[in-house]
């Protein structure tokens, strides 16, 4: 039984869209990124940015809604992915949830150098507390 599991079937007539899924994950996400806001503030200003030193810290608008945009991609890109692959391949497994990761760990390292093993540690982890 997956830690978020619901009775909202994938398939069939009453099934939500997969654009309807992937603005729940944004949504989800802008929630995700006020709290993380809320409970990391002092911590998510650091003294130093790109080796030089940062005056005064980042605005609280600034910040949290940074936070939130990052927190919405990623969201809304697992939901995204895993709607897709539940739809393309008409199952409801994990390896949606794979699918899923490895496509917001695409998302989240898009400003990063991105390497095989964030996508793949993305995607386990996203498939362990997610996936069925």
């Amino acid at each position: 039984m997956s830690l978020f599991s619901s009775d909202v079937p994938v398939a069939g007539p009453y099934a939500p869209s997969c654009s309807s899924r992937t603005a729940d994950g944004a949504l989800r996400g802008v929630l995700v990124g006020w709290c993380w806001t809320a409970a990391f503030r002092d911590d998510a200003s650091p003294a130093m940015h790109d080796g030089r030193a940062v005056a005064k810290p980042p605005s609280l608008a600034r910040l949290t809604l940074k936070n939130s945009a990052g927190f919405a991609a990623f969201l809304g890109a697992f939901a995204a992915a895993t709607c897709f692959c539940e739809r393309t391949r008409r199952a409801d497994d994990a390896w949606n949830k794979v699918f899923g990761g490895a496509v917001a760990g695409a998302v989240a390292g898009a400003r990063a150098p991105l390497s095989l093993r964030v996508v793949a540690t993305s995607a386990g982890w996203t498939a362990a507390v997610v996936g069925g």
